[in-house]
């Protein structure tokens, strides 16, 4: 991914956000699903994160207000 990201191959955030999810999917399929493992708690954490950025960018893409927080800050 640092290579694609580097040299601007992902031509939308759909192909980027398949590739995060891959990730992802990869690391709980090889490390297990437990959260007892780091590298599935830390997948885990990573996916969270990205899926709340995510959120917020398609909000702020379609005009959507989220939560009180996000509507005082386009005032």
């Amino acid at each position: 991914m640092e290579l694609k990201l580097e040299s601007n191959h992902y031509k939308d955030l759909e192909e980027f956000t398949r590739d995060v999810k891959l990730i992802v999917a990869n690391c709980k399929q090889y490390n297990g699903h437990s959260n007892d493992n780091s590298y599935t708690k830390a997948a885990n954490a990573l996916e969270k994160a990205f899926n709340k950025i995510l959120a917020k960018r398609t909000a702020q893409a379609t005009g959507v207000v989220l939560d009180k927080k996000d509507k005082k800050d386009k005032k």
